[in-house]
């Protein structure tokens, strides 16, 4: 959840003014009221595909691919990219112990886009062959 702004009122009172919560795919499924309630998720193309074949991806802006099995693993992976100058152009999350099948869609779909790909291991990050 993210609260922006928040403000202390001159009668000490605290007030979020403006807020945004984001569920979890996976959670989501189990919470269906709440997932009626919300905003539908706006998604590209390869996204929606991505997520019918049941993987997440993510479009970004830059031109080095990610693939990473774990948000730790994903946020440093991007990390070490824009500290050597790239950007990620996109972010694709395989499950933790993923099937061969599960990995090659995962790899086609940051492959789609990137100019580069970056692939990384629940180890650390290595270069993909282009």
């Amino acid at each position: 959840m993210e609260i922006n702004p928040l403000i202390v009122t001159t009668d000490g009172r605290v007030v979020a003014l403006d807020c945004k919560f984001v569920m979890d795919d996976s959670g989501i499924v189990r919470q269906s009221e709440i997932a009626r309630a919300g905003t539908p998720e706006k998604l590209t193309g390869l996204e929606a595909r991505a997520k019918a074949a049941g993987l997440k991806y993510i479009d970004l802006e830059g031109d080095i691919g990610v693939l990473a099995n774990g948000a730790g693993l994903t946020m440093t992976t991007m990390d070490v990219v824009r500290h050597h100058g790239g950007r990620p152009r996109t972010f694709s999350k395989s499950a933790v112990s993923p099937t061969p099948r599960r990995s090659r869609r995962s790899n086609c779909c940051c492959r789609t886009h990137a100019s580069r790909a970056w692939s990384s291991t629940s180890a650390a990050p290595s270069r993909a062959p282009t």
